[in-house]
């Protein structure tokens, strides 16, 4: 007899297979070598020294849509542990109501119980295993981070992907300077750091780096952007273990 949570692990299956694809087409586009980090001209006396992007080749498209998959495919997973819980517990259920199931997210306790009421979620233990997830129980809101990004790219556009640089170098070593780069899209023009230093440098600077497609940030939610295929997996996991604790029914 199959396990009651099996769908839910297919679509969490089915989330890695868009995130294996994330990271080669990422990979592809990065050897093409699209862009390059070039200085903004500087008054003078500035002691900053600005760089942004020099984007030869537009990032494909691709990479928007498989973060989107992802995100709906373990949003997804989340309703489908949801589901066998209140037909379970509710037999003869409607088609109306059926349509009401959904995981519960909320963020604060009061918000919690109308939701598992509307959504017929009524076993003590499940639902004590669903409030651990919740934002208001956890150090890291990941519950509504995956919502509101499988509603925008459901309901408004592509989840749009953002710049995070890693490893950046300066040239030449040594120079003592403040500064950490920006997040934002991968688009020409774009301000990838602003280096300030003590006293003005006497040689050309330049920066180098690597770029990673992250999530964009969601008020409230997110302090900054996010590294998109690290941080998927790692809900997955979060989703994975949920599914296990339902259905061993302990905490």
């Amino acid at each position: 007899m199959a396990d009651i949570y099996d769908s839910a692990r297919e679509k969490l299956y089915r989330a890695e297979d868009h995130l294996k694809a994330l990271g080669s087409a990422e990979k592809r586009f990065r050897d093409t070598s699209p862009y390059s980090v070039v200085p903004v001209e500087a008054e003078p006396e500035s002691l900053e020294r600005v760089f942004c992007l020099e984007l030869r080749e537009e990032p494909p498209p691709e990479l928007a849509a498989l973060i989107g998959d992802a995100v709906h495919n373990i949003r997804s997973a989340l309703d489908h542990l949801a589901y066998p819980v209140a037909c379970r517990e509710n037999p003869g259920l409607t088609d109306d109501e059926v349509r009401d199931i959904a995981f519960p997210i909320a963020g604060r306790s009061g918000q919690f119980k109308k939701k598992i009421k509307k959504a017929r979620l009524a076993t003590a233990k499940e639902l004590a295993i669903f409030e651990t997830v919740q934002p208001y129980k956890t150090k890291w809101p990941w519950l509504p981070l995956v919502n509101e990004l499988d509603n925008i790219d459901k309901h408004r556009r592509l989840t749009l992907p953002v710049v995070a640089f890693e490893r950046l170098r300066v040239e030449p070593r040594g120079l003592t300077y403040e500064g950490s780069p920006n997040y934002g899209p991968l688009v020409h023009g774009a301000e990838v750091i602003t280096l300030r230093f003590a006293t003005q440098p006497d040689v050309q600077v330049s920066v180098t780096g690597e770029f990673r497609v992250a999530l964009e940030p969601i008020p409230g939610q997110a302090p900054d952007a996010l590294p998109a295929e690290h941080t998927l997996r790692e809900i997955i996991g979060e989703v994975a273990a949920l599914a296990y604790r339902l259905r061993v029914g302990g905490n």
